[in-house]
């Protein structure tokens, strides 16, 4: 089973599978986990994630389901329902870095091989004579490079692809 779970505006998919025991193992950004729950009350789950307990409050929101957990509030949906991304363009689940509108890129601040930590500026593009930067959605290594500075991009051009991702999400 996929699904994928909104953290702020980053995506991430996510596959379950259910275990012989009644458990089910997790894998959210390369990192697996097993993990049981029970129902509480109709919005209250009992959950344990890698032998660590904790309760999660959770509301529907249409087909969707917001998710409070550790102090954090996630919404999880069916991969199902969401579009599939068109050819050349990535979400922030592929580990790639890809621009939000056509731009010239003015700096490029890492290089293969770079560790980053989330949040991190990775990219300074310019258009309409404005600068964006754009930054690491995780915490990893540069896998790639894929433009120099001077370069004209496109929207959903991967620019730079990050490895070895893991997300905050509590696994």
């Amino acid at each position: 089973m996929e699904l994928r779970i909104a953290e702020e505006e980053e995506r991430h998919l996510v596959s379950a599978r259910r275990l012989e025991s009644g458990s089910w193992q997790i894998g959210v950004c390369g990192e697996e986990k097993t993990v049981r729950w029970r129902r509480l009350d109709r919005h209250r789950l009992w959950i344990e994630i890698g032998g660590r307990a904790r309760v999660a409050h959770i509301a529907s929101i249409g087909s969707k389901k917001q998710i409070f957990v550790a102090g954090q509030t996630f919404l999880l949906e069916d991969s199902s329902s969401i579009p599939a991304p068109k050819r050349g363009e990535h979400g922030s689940d592929s580990g790639a870095i890809v621009p939000p509108t056509p731009a010239v890129v003015s700096r490029v601040l890492v290089r293969q091989g770079d560790p980053v930590r989330k949040g991190d500026a990775v990219i300074v593009l310019s258009a309409m004579k404005m600068e964006t930067t754009l930054r690491a959605h995780c915490d990893g290594e540069i896998a790639a490079v894929h433009v120099a500075e001077g370069a004209r991009v496109s929207p959903g051009e991967v620019l730079v692809e990050l490895r070895g991702r893991r997300s905050s999400i509590p696994l």
